[in-house]
């Protein structure tokens, strides 16, 4: 049996890999801090399992079907997960030089994701490897167990779920189509033979249901790369009979513009440029539940706020946003800072609850939803007092937005008006 080098072993002819990596937090409840420890994982025909150690009494900590995977793909974590750099943290081996330095929080490796379903839920798990060839090692062996699943995914997001939206490509859709292309294990495609290394090719249909009848959409995705332009013809779309005549319209207007086109999820992507064609043009985001948004001002392109003038402690307007089907709100952009400081000008309310909070470790200002404060997009806090935040008296762990502009730390049991968000 193979001991802490991960590499591959046999007992009994089950397991296939094992060895120390970095476990991010799943978070599977909400308003739980996301932390990072090391597990030891071992991978079988049927499981990947991970333990509280690598001795004999070893606490099982998890396991995931190997049956229900559909993604495994390296992953972006942030700036302490990197491809290169310096030290390890990664059990004993990781000083061998190739995981990142860390920083942020978060520890140093080499990051990679699986992706599975459970009772009808998507997850996916974060990893940490020593080293780059750890890490492929492992991307390897999860994949040759998982080859033969069906359902496997086409496309992933790179980048982590905050909680409002993807890390990658921004999209505010928990359940929105990958940004990222799948690796070939996953997904064929059919490569321009012209220019194999810019263009690949895919073309699939899928049926959308209305009252009274189904449309059928086709959809073209390309892949260029981001020194080439897309140029599509008819003569292109003829030879593939799926693609039918008001697609090739589209492809003849497309080819007209520069091709840095929005996607079907309304996102543009140039470096690796998709868009997608439609017999019919596609529904435009679903409208939220108009008595779920009932009181809420909708901004479009940056989310939906409802200002509470009732006073609650922190927690407790924590808990209403919740049962409106919403958050406490979390600021992403100097534009939605106004939005909301017009909305406080308006009712003449001077300060509201936010959802960020500083519970877990003094001055480490995370959101409701787990996100630390430096990856929403927004981190400025008022100038009306210096040195804020400054946990004046010692007990300041909550945010809220003053009308003069900025965030300021306040005691969670103080009682004052909040804001309330629901995500388009």
């Amino acid at each position: 049996m193979a001991g802490k080098d991960g590499k591959l072993e046999s007992k009994g002819g089950d397991v296939i890999r094992q060895g120390f990596m970095i476990k991010r937090s799943q978070n599977k409840k909400r308003f739980t801090p996301v932390n990072y420890k090391q597990r030891w994982f071992v991978l079988t025909k049927h499981y990947l399992i991970y333990y509280d150690g690598d001795g004999e009494r070893r606490k099982e900590r998890g396991r995931i079907a190997v049956e229900s995977v559909h993604v495994v793909e390296t992953a972006s974590l942030g700036s302490g997960s990197t491809g290169s750099g310096g030290g390890g943290g990664v059990g004993d081996a990781a000083g061998g030089g190739d995981a990142g330095s860390g920083g942020g929080g978060i520890p140093s490796g080499l990051p990679f994701q699986v992706g599975y379903r459970e009772a009808g839920q998507e997850y996916t798990l974060y990893l940490l490897a020593a080293r780059e060839q750890d890490r492929a090692e492992w991307i390897r062996a999860i994949r040759a167990v998982c080859s033969e699943n069906s359902g496997l995914s086409g496309r992933y997001h790179a980048g982590l779920w905050s909680g409002k939206r993807w890390s990658c490509c921004r999209l505010s859709t928990r359940s929105a189509e990958g940004c990222d292309t799948c690796s070939s294990w996953s997904t064929k495609s059919v490569t321009n033979a012209t220019n194999p290394s810019s263009t690949t090719t895919s073309v699939s249909t899928t049926s959308t249901s209305i009252p009274g009848s189904t449309i059928n959409n086709t959809i073209l995705t390309t892949t260029i790369s981001s020194d080439h332009r897309a140029q599509l013809t008819n003569a292109e779309a003829n030879n593939n009979p799926i693609i039918q005549t008001q697609a090739r319209s589209t492809i003849e207007e497309l080819n007209k513009r520069h091709v840095v086109v929005m996607n079907g999820h309304n996102n543009y992507q140039v470096g690796q440029q998709i868009f997608y064609i439609y017999n019919e043009e596609p529904s435009k985001h679903a409208t939220k539940n108009k008595a779920k948004l009932n009181g809420y001002v909708v901004t479009p392109g940056i989310s939906a706020h409802k200002l509470h003038p009732r006073k609650l402690t922190w927690n407790k307007a924590r808990q209403a946003c919740d049962q409106e089907g919403g958050h406490l709100a979390i600021i992403n952009s100097e534009s939605e800072e106004k939005v909301l400081l017009r909305i406080l000008e308006e009712k003449t309310i001077k300060l509201a609850w936010l959802g960020l909070h500083d519970y877990f470790e003094e001055n480490d200002w995370v959101t409701v939803t787990g996100e630390a404060l430096e990856n929403t997009g927004f981190t400025r806090w008022n100038t009306k007092w210096p040195n804020e935040p400054d946990n004046y008296g010692g007990n300041q762990n909550c945010g809220g937005l003053i009308v003069e502009g900025g965030m300021d730390d306040i005691g969670c049991d103080s009682l004052l008006s909040f804001f309330c968000e629901i995500p388009l």
